[in-house]
């Protein structure tokens, strides 16, 4: 039997909840890779944002907060800068700290013999 009382339409997903079974609202907190290695230099760098399974809403913020962005994809970055990750679902919302991607250089080293 599946029962959708008390529960939102808008938040149902594709798996019905059955009943007597409880929804987990708990969130983690977002988490960060960095790929060339945030240690390492690069000319750029790709941040992918880990979010938690049970994230309805998950968006990036490029401008300390003042614009949230949907998250799709990783994030390219061509310089060093800064990055907030958040999320939520119909219970919960957490923001992530900053993250600074550091060790980019666009620039290729040239050596000159002369």
């Amino acid at each position: 039997m599946v029962i959708k009382t008390n529960i939102p339409e808008n938040t149902m997903t594709d798996e019905e909840v059955e009943e007597g079974e409880e929804i987990d609202y708990t969130l983690e907190l977002p988490t960060y890779s960095v790929n060339p290695d945030n240690n390492k230099w690069s000319m750029y760098k790709y941040v992918t944002i880990n979010y938690p399974k049970n994230a309805t809403k998950k968006e990036y913020s490029l401008d300390d907060g003042k614009t949230w962005i949907e998250y799709k994809s990783p994030v390219l970055f061509t310089k060093t800068g800064y990055i907030i990750a958040r999320c939520s679902n119909e219970q919960n919302s957490l923001m992530a700290d900053p993250f600074k991607v550091t060790f980019i250089d666009p620039f290729i080293p040239i050596i000159s013999l002369d």
